[in-house]
């Protein structure tokens, strides 16, 4: 089960403090206000009164008590007041003097699943102008959402101005993605939102390592004209792996760290323009991948989680390359510029643009294809990128 990702701001009340009379201090402010609180992690939670108002605290800070609402989702030891999440969702923490029954403040800690075993997507609000949804606008509030794999349990993490390629880290509990040009990070809660500050232009297309030390990304200081970096995610050790003089589409990271998968964004009429190739992470031994002498224009690679094949778009066809062979195969019609994802065991690709569809590797177009979540749907909302989380 996943919780509804939600904070709730502190809550507290203090007495007001009498000019003719020694008053005591009747509330007291619990820090941090909010808590995004992963399961099986602990955090420290304090209290201390409120003494703006010249009031007298009615007893020593030893004895305050910490209690919980909901002692099935989280516990909080009444001494120190450590929280430690048992189960996703959210707990009221509250304090009070021993002995008391009225609590002196409460504030709301956030104890989230990390995103394993599910998608990740961006969901756009449209407005229908029939009630065949057939005309429709897409003016609406954009956000990140997770859904589960079946399509079911579609959750709203958080809406922005307009988010695009949502990538989870390997750990499930950050989430880097792009808008407007700049990369940002967040928690998998949906709540703290930060940018990562590379100093380049027009960052996007990112991806973490393996072993999430690190993001890669495409930027460039000239739109169109993209170049391969790295960076880490609390953006240090930024490092350029490519220079190439018509620029590089979106790349992907080999699931055994050792290789790096991308395309370049040349669309002129010969093999070594457009064909899929590796390097190193280091940018080093670039190569071809692609034996086949076809001119072939597809874009946004992902690797298969064996590291044997990749998925690439190739409008409005999806197409596998084997890289052992250099051989492509088309799986379906699907018209999209958004990356396919591999499902972590392998057994389906997922595909977006409008709908969230999924494809089955064994299987061949046109046979192909199968709908997991319809857009023009009776929530009025369509999909751009979707991705799979990663596996625990």
């Amino acid at each position: 089960m996943h919780p509804r990702h939600a904070i709730v701001p502190l809550a507290l009340a203090c007495a007001a403090c009498g000019a003719d009379q020694i008053t005591l201090c009747s509330g007291a402010i619990i820090d941090p206000r909010s808590i995004p609180l992963a399961i099986g992690e602990s955090t420290q939670v304090t209290a201390s009164y409120e003494l703006t108002n010249s009031c007298t605290p009615p007893a020593p800070l030893e004895e305050l008590r910490w209690s919980s609402g909901d002692a099935a989702v989280a516990s909080v030891d009444s001494i120190t007041g450590v929280v430690t999440g048992v189960g996703p969702g959210t707990v009221e923490i509250a304090v009070r003097l021993v002995g008391t029954p009225g609590s002196l403040g409460t504030a709301q800690v956030v104890v989230f699943a990390p995103l394993f075993n599910r998608i990740v997507a961006i969901r756009e609000r449209i407005t229908c102008q029939d009630l065949s949804c057939s005309v429709w606008s897409g003016n609406g509030p954009v956000g990140i959402w997770t859904l589960a794999t079946d399509g079911s349990d579609v959750r709203l993490l958080r809406e922005l101005r307009y988010p695009d390629h949502p990538r989870v880290a390997p750990d499930g509990r950050r989430i880097v993605f792009d808008e407007w040009d700049t990369l940002y990070v967040m928690d998998g809660a949906g709540q703290a939102v930060r940018p990562l500050l590379t100093g380049l232009q027009h960052n996007w297309g990112a991806s973490w390592s393996p072993d999430g030390r690190w993001i890669l990304f495409a930027a460039g200081p000239v739109a169109n004209k993209y170049q391969l970096h790295l960076i880490h995610p609390d953006g240090t050790g930024l490092r350029q792996l490519t220079d190439d003089p018509v620029g590089v589409s979106q790349a992907a990271w080999s699931p055994d760290g050792s290789t790096i998968a991308f395309v370049r964004d040349s669309m002129a009429n010969n093999r070594q323009a457009s064909a899929a190739r590796l390097m190193d992470t280091s940018g080093a031994n670039i190569r071809v991948v692609s034996g086949d002498s076809t001119p072939f224009y597809g874009r946004l690679p992902e690797w298969s989680p064996d590291g044997t094949a990749l998925v690439l778009i190739s409008r409005p066809w999806v197409r596998r390359l084997v890289i052992a062979t250099g051989q492509y195969d088309t799986l379906a019609a699907f018209d999209t510029n958004r990356p396919a994802s591999w499902a972590p065991d392998g057994t389906r690709i997922l595909v977006s643009g409008g709908d969230i569809s999924y494809l089955d590797p064994t299987r061949r177009y046109p046979n192909n294809g199968f709908p997991l979540l319809a857009g023009l749907g009776p929530d009025s909302m369509i999909s751009w990128s979707a991705f799979y989380t990663p596996k625990p």
